[in-house]
């Protein structure tokens, strides 16, 4: 269980991780994955970018919050298991946590 905002932020952090680095191994581009796990929505390539680097100029660019829906579909746009995905993630954060 998380106990701060500050831990569901680290994790969603994990999450993304996990999702980008198959993205990389699979040279996916933003828009190639958008079209698979937003194919209903106009800006499929910005909704990506919006999940894994942000929107705005440096000092103000902010993540968008990640949706369970959302990672959902990137999951399957990447050929991933969402169970896996998120067992990854955990155990990405608490290595993070004992590299401290």
């Amino acid at each position: 269980m998380f106990t701060s905002l500050a831990e569901m932020d680290k994790f969603d952090s994990a999450v993304r991780a996990v999702l980008k680095a198959q993205q990389e191994k699979l040279s996916l581009t933003d828009d190639a994955i958008g079209k698979i796990a937003f194919g209903f929505m106009g800006g499929r390539r910005t909704k990506v970018q919006a999940i894994f680097i942000g929107q705005g100029a440096d000092k103000y660019r902010k993540l968008q919050k990640l949706r369970l829906t959302d990672v959902m579909n990137l999951c399957e746009a990447l050929g991933m298991n969402f169970q896996e995905v998120m067992r990854q993630a955990q155990k990405r954060m608490k290595e993070e946590e004992t590299q401290k």
